[in-house]
């Protein structure tokens, strides 16, 4: 009688085990059960002096032992900013900023996504005229986009609450975007990079009439060809 062996394998013990018509199940002879492989530990050779499974030919950093994905070169801090291009290696910037637009360290203005986050750049309620601690943010900011030339548009966009009738408000928030631009401008940054954008009280964030978070000033990143400098 010719012998059908059949091979079972159970998704539950991963066991194989051998049938054959008219008899009882056999018992299991193999357990097949996986276990991921382990990488083997790295060890220093004549073409990887640091043991990171960079080669050196390709290790940007051939003496320290780093990761792949920034050419050899170690991340203490974990902020996907490598040394040597880390200004502050063991301090890591924000959670949600940019690698490619920042040196490593925590600012006063940092890129998160398509905007420039900022603690704002304040004007006197219903007027064009900058508040006390605008010129702080505005070095921040300027000193960003120079250090950053891939960024290459920024539109600057103000907005104001509903206490001036709506023409108003859009006339009054065009000059704010305006006076922040000259700001910029005067510290070194090209004109042809910024956009002025007056939004007037259409956009508000706060609650209620009069909330100050309605007046505010928003820094949107709208041509962006940055690189890190790693890449």
């Amino acid at each position: 009688m010719r012998t059908l062996l059949l091979l079972a394998l159970t998704a539950c013990t991963s066991e194989i085990s051998i049938y054959e018509p008219g008899l009882a199940p056999a018992p299991i002879v193999e357990d097949l059960t996986l276990t991921p492989d382990e990488p083997a530990p790295a060890v220093a050779t004549i073409d990887d002096v640091d043991a990171d499974r960079v080669p050196n030919l390709d290790d940007l950093c051939p003496d320290e032992a780093g990761v792949a994905w920034f050419d050899g070169c170690p991340d203490a801090d974990a902020d996907l900013v490598p040394e040597p291009w880390d200004a502050c290696p063991a301090e890591p910037v924000p959670a949600h900023t940019r690698p490619e637009y920042t040196d490593g360290c925590p600012a006063l203005v940092r890129v998160s996504g398509d905007v420039l986050l900022h603690p704002g750049i304040p004007f006197v309620r219903n007027d064009d005229e900058l508040a006390t601690g605008a010129a702080r943010t505005l070095d921040a900011v300027a000193d960003l986009l120079i250090a950053f030339p891939g960024i290459t548009r920024l539109r600057v966009e103000a907005h104001t609450d509903d206490a001036l009738p709506p023409d108003d408000a859009l006339a009054i928030t065009a000059a704010q975007a305006e006076v922040v631009l000259s700001e910029l401008t005067s510290r070194g940054v090209a004109l042809d990079r910024l956009i002025a954008d007056g939004r007037g009280s259409a956009e508000p964030r706060g609650e209620g009439e009069g909330d100050a978070r309605h007046r505010r000033i928003e820094l949107v990143l709208v041509g962006d060809e940055g690189l890190p400098a790693w890449w």
